[in-house]
Formats: C-alpha cells, structure tokens, sequence
C-alpha cells in the first residue's frame, strides 16, 4: 500500500514508543513466509527485490554498460560446488579473503565481528543450510542495525561469478558460503554491490552492533607515548568494543609499502599481547589484513628474528608462521604506519550482560528542511537558530563523594546522516558537524537567534565533514547543556539520527513548543466604525453574488473578493486565486454543502481582515511574501504554538521554491490549522488522543 510520507514519519515516531528489539522486515519480506512458500511451490527463491541483473551489481563502474558486467554469471552454490556448506565446521576470522569488490572496510570489520559469537550470531542466523531435510529453500536472510532499527535482509543464494569462481568474497574452504551469502545481504541494504566500495570500518561495526564509532587519529597523539595508544586498545577490548586501524593513503589504489602494508587500508586488530625482550618490555598489537594474504614484514611479523629473544611459551602463544593475513607489530610501529585507530562502543541495550552495562543510550531522529530546519553552521548565524536542538541534562553519579565538586560525565555524542537516495554512496552526503552549549537549567524552549548571536559553543566537532557519522567523545560537569546538530551550509537537506553515549545519568529531549492554539480573537483597532462600514459594504455584496438559497461557491468567492477590491479599494485585500477559494470553501463550510452562507462568509471576513494585520506586520520587507522566519512569528502572534516539525512541513505545504509563503497561501494555512487543532480539541475530551471509524475517518480526511 502507498503511504504519504506524514503517515510513514508517525509510524516512525510511534515505533520509538513500541516494544523494543523488534526486528523491521527490510523492503517488506517475510523471511519465514517466503520459505514456506518456495518450499510449497517445490522452487528455489528467486528475490525479485534484488534481482540477478547488473543493476543489482551496481550503477556506474559494475553497472549494466560497465565491462565487468558482461562477464558476470550468477550461481547458486550447488552449481559451483559439490557439496555446498552454510558453515564448515566453525566461523573464525581467517573464514574468508576479499574479492574484486573493494571493500576491505567490511570484511575487516567482519573479522573483528567473528572474535563475538554473540555478536556474529545476532547477524548471521546459525541455523541456516543448504540440506534439503533441513528446509534448503534457496533462501537466507541476515540482520543488521540500520539507523536505529534492525532489520533482517532477505537473500537467495545466486552469487556473481566469472568461470564459476564467486568474483567477491570467497572463503578459503571452496564449499563454504555464509560470507559471500553476508556480503550480498550488505549489498542489498545499501542498494548494490558497488555500493559497497570504498568506506571506514567502524560504518561497518556500527552496522553489524548498533554501536556508536570513536575515531582516534594517530598523527595527534604523542610520539613518543605510544603507550597512551596501548591503554586505549586495552581498555576498549576489555569494553568488548570492536577495534580496527587505517593505513595513510598511498599514490594508487591499494599501493603496497616497502613494509609490506597496503596504503589506504583497513585493518582489525584481532589481540593485543606483551612481551620481554632483552629485559625490556614491549607491548604488541595483532592486525588482519581482509585479503587473508601480504602481511607487515618488520618488526615482531612472521619471519622477524626479535622471536628468538623471548621466553619459548610467549613464542609458543604469540607467533604466527603462516600466510594468512596476521601479523603482530610493536605500539610504536602500529603508531608510526597507521593513520587512524577505529574504535566501536557497543550498545548496551544489545549487551545488558556485558561489562559496559553502566553506560546508556539516547536516540533522536531528525531532519534538516530548506527553509526550515537547515540552519547551516555558525558562519551562517542569521539562519543558525533554526537548526534542531536537544537539550541534555547531565545528572550528577550519586556515589561521588564530594557532591560539591562531582565528577565529570563520560560522553560519547554520534550524530549519523542517512543516505540521499537507496545506494549507499551515489548521491556524496552533506557536510555535517554539531555544536555544544551549556544554557540554564531553566531553558524549555526552542533557543532563539539572540542567544547564538551572544553566546558561544563550549564544544563543537573540529570540522565539518561529507562523511556518514561524526562523533565525539567529551566529559562535562553535571548541568544543562544543548545539542545542535547542522549541516555545513544552510538549506542542505537531510535526515539524521543523534544518539549519545553516557556513563552517567542523562536525560535528553528536543526542544519543541508544546503545541496550542488560541482561539480566534479579533484584533483591536481603533477606527472600530470603518470596520464595520467595510463589514456591511462585503455583505451587501454577498447577497448580489448568492443564490436564491442565499450561499455562493468557490467560483463565486473568487468573483466577490475581486469585486470587493475593484469598488473598494480602501480595503486592500491581495489576489486570492480559484484553487485557494476551493479550500477557504471547505474550511469554512459549516453543513457540507459545498457552498458558503452568509454567515460562514462573515466568519472567515473576520478572519481575513484580522489575519492580513499580521501578514502586514510580519512582512519587515514588505515583499508581500512571508519568510521562514517572518511565518514563524505570524504564527506566534496568531496564537499558534507549534512544533519545529509542523513548522518544516508548513513551509514545504505552503512555501514557493524560495521557502516564502503568500497572501492567499497563508490565508488557507491558517483556516487549515485553525481547523485541524478545532477538530481534534472537540473529538479528543482529554486532548491526548482522537479515536475515529473508518467512515468517520475518510470524510474528516476529504472534506476538511
């Protein structure tokens, strides 16, 4: 069924207030009914949601006219193999090696993953295969956290091969397919295989856990304190984070160095070990390369004589001899050649037995509009105010001591962008950042542009970036303080999620307007005898346009107004058009006549006089259109107290292409809102909830 997007957003809004750890059935499929069903039908699955063509391969480089499109058949296991496997024996890190597809950011995330067997189980089903006895069906599924939610991603089992050797991941037992199977599944979610090239690892962990990324660049810390580095791993491998590391770029694609690295790479860091060499300790760091092959030839690597000078039992536990992708190296190496360390904090909603439980997690979604919420960062100060804000209050931990000076609040603020279209990287993302500033206790509502223009952000993401999340660690003094997530430049579109990360006790919210309406008042004026002259010049001219039955319709509004301005000019009402006469119509028809009484027309002649003092008011530069800004306070000195949200969707509804509203615009603006909260306050007794038939509920829909 099609849904308008305002039904999508509530269904969104109310997943946040459902049971938690639902899993949403990606693009709709079932995974148990589809298998059923092959299994009935005595067919293998064929996925007409991630068809066997090009364009499941990708869109520009392994696109339908790309070359490496022409070679690709597509396989299921059993006519590559005898004997195909889910899983043969056990699921380890050196399961698989990287393909054609570069994306050894995934893969090295996934061998971080495969250390976890709770983790990996959470994203890979164990209790798949292809035994016929056991419901081989040619279908699999697989789950991923996906912007807040899980979701579990459909599959059949073709896969792209060229000379029935699978072209991307391949596991080095060559009847063994739960990564190759995994890899499709990824690219199904972010739109094609192609999608899935080039990208960070921790993207990757945050999509296999739920986690929160922490990127620590290398080139910033000390040199010579590699041991700073060292307790960091430590540290989080005791957290049970996921850990990886990204080589410095190189001339080429997937350079190799004279060491033996691949230059802009990722790596995992699969352990961390210590040792003693020559009575000096030393502290070693394990990496994988996802090629499950080239491996660091320096220092504590395979063939490195520095083993023949440690105690034989470390040797024994420590030393690797094979050519599988893992090397140890020493701290100041791993500092030296890497440039970044990529760290993932789990979620401790998906791991309550785990020793991170003192953590908690908060999450908002959000969305930048032009004209609306898309502030732009602090350079654009004018606009800046518009931006969504959420306000944090930091509690202080009870068992603190000296609660006169308690101790700082541990943070992790993660601000996540969605992509624009369904490839995961066709559309590039826009340049994001946020901003921190401690404000009073006090503070309630949504900040206006005077506080920005005086007051300064306390912390804010060192720069702007075009990547899919950014993130910040910080710790606070208890108090008050707001989050204000925004794009680089104003009017940049997107939608986002804001989680953070707290050791301490936290409580966040947005800023919003609780939401009111005041009922319609007339504005005082002092010349009260020209209204009502103006008032009985309207009617007379009413009675000449009705019908016998004493109404008009939309048609004859549109003559009345216009006739109204030509012998009155004094009265200076602007244009108002036949479309907009249609909906003033409905909204003031009291009976559902499709026509408008006497009475009703003097209803809304109140308001329209009324209405246009605002507008007028409201106009500062008199263009006889009203800005984003100018609308928000028309709104507010109407009486109307509303969300940052409906504001959004008032100036998608009523703006132009610049985000102004006009005249007649407004005009139907303000008889809908008018309407909509008259409608709910009357069938709502307790003003929290409305409950309508189905009969009752399409004729509020059409006729309102």
């Amino acid at each position: 069924m099609w849904l308008p997007g305002s039904c999508e957003e509530v269904l969104r809004g109310r997943k946040h207030h459902g049971p938690q750890g639902v899993v949403k059935k990606f693009l709709g499929q079932d995974f148990q009914e589809l298998q059923l069903q092959s299994l009935s039908q005595g067919q293998l699955f064929n996925d007409e949601k991630f068809p066997i063509t090009a364009n499941s391969l990708g869109y520009y480089m392994l696109g339908p006219s790309s070359n490496f499109s022409k070679d690709i058949t597509w396989k299921r296991p059993n006519e590559i193999c005898f004997n195909p496997q889910f899983v043969v024996e056990d699921t380890s890190r050196f399961d698989f090696c990287q393909g054609e597809l570069g994306n050894c950011w995934f893969l090295a995330a996934l061998a971080s993953l495969t250390l976890d067997d709770k983790l990996l189980s959470r994203v890979v089903p164990m209790d798949q295969s292809f035994d016929p006895n056991t419901g081989y069906a040619g279908i699999f599924h697989f789950q991923f956290w996906r912007f807040g939610e899980w979701v579990d991603v459909v599959v059949d089992d073709h896969l792209p091969t060229k000379n029935d050797d699978l072209v991307f991941v391949k596991s080095k037992e060559s009847n063994e397919f739960w990564g190759a199977l995994l890899e499709k599944a990824y690219a199904k979610l972010c739109g094609s295989y192609e999608s899935v090239r080039g990208g960070n690892i921790t993207e990757a962990f945050v999509d296999f856990t739920g986690g929160i990324k922490d990127i620590h660049m290398l080139s910033n810390m000390p040199s010579n304190m590699p041991s700073n580095t060292w307790d960091m791993i430590v540290k989080a491998m005791e957290a049970e984070a996921l850990l990886g590391a990204q080589t410095y770029p190189g001339q080429s694609m997937e350079e190799l160095s004279p060491v033996g690295l691949i230059l802009g790479h990722s790596y995992s860091i699969t352990a961390v070990g210590k040792v003693n060499l020559r009575g000096e300790p030393v502290s070693l760091v394990r990496l994988r390369n996802p090629w499950g092959k080239v491996e660091w030839n320096g220092s504590w690597s395979d063939r490195s004589l520095d083993w023949n000078y440690i105690d034989e039992s470390s040797r024994n536990v420590l030393r690797g001899t094979q050519e599988d992708g893992e090397f140890w190296m020493s701290m100041d190496d791993f500092q030296r050649h890497f440039k970044s360390l990529s760290l993932c904090h789990l979620n401790p909603a998906e791991r309550l037995e785990s020793r991170i439980s003192g953590w908690t997690v908060q999450l908002h979604e959000g969305k930048w509009i032009r004209g609306s919420s898309a502030g732009g960062c602090r350079r654009h100060i004018e606009t800046f105010w518009m931006n969504p804000e959420y306000q944090m209050v930091l509690l202080p931990n009870p068992n603190d001591v000296d609660l006169r000076s308690p101790c700082l609040c541990s943070l992790i603020v993660s601000l996540m962008q969605k992509p624009r279209d369904n490839q995961r990287n066709r559309q590039p993302y826009v340049s994001i950042g946020f901003y921190i500033y401690q404000i009073s206790p006090e503070t309630t509502a949504h900040l206006p542009s005077n506080f920005f223009m005086s007051e300064q952000p306390i912390l804010f993401t060192p720069q702007f970036v075009n990547h899919r999340e950014v993130s910040l660690r910080c710790q606070l003094p208890p108090g008050s303080y707001v989050i204000i997530p925004a794009t680089f430049n104003s009017d940049e579109e997107a939608e986002f999620i804001l989680r953070i990360f707290s050791q301490s006790s936290i409580d966040t919210r947005e800023f919003d307007e609780e939401m009111h309406f005041s009922p319609f008042k007339p504005i005082s004026k002092s010349d009260t005898t020209k209204d009502l002259i103006q008032e009985k010049k309207c009617e007379e001219l009413f009675k000449k346009f009705a019908t016998k039955d004493g109404d008009i319709d939309a048609r004859k509004l549109q003559a009345l107004l216009k006739k109204i301005t030509e012998k009155h000019p004094e009265i200076e009402i602007p244009t108002i058009d036949f479309d907009a006469c249609r909906q003033i119509l409905v909204l003031m028809d009291k009976n559902c006549s499709g026509t408008m009484e006497l009475e009703e027309f003097k209803e809304f002649w109140k308001r329209l006089v009324n209405w246009r003092v605002l507008f007028e008011s409201a106009d500062v530069d008199q263009s006889g259109m009203l800005d984003p800004q100018e609308a928000r306070n028309v709104l507010r000195k109407a009486g109307l107290a509303l969300s940052n949200e409906v504001h959004g969707l008032i100036i998608i509804r009523y703006g132009d292409e610049n985000h102004c509203i006009s005249f007649q615009d407004y005009i139907c603006c303000m008889l809908r809102l008018e309407s909509s909260i008259g409608i709910f306050s009357v069938l709502s007794p307790d003003t929290k909830e409305i409950h309508l038939t189905k009969k009752e509920w399409m004729k509020l829909t059409l006729y309102s």
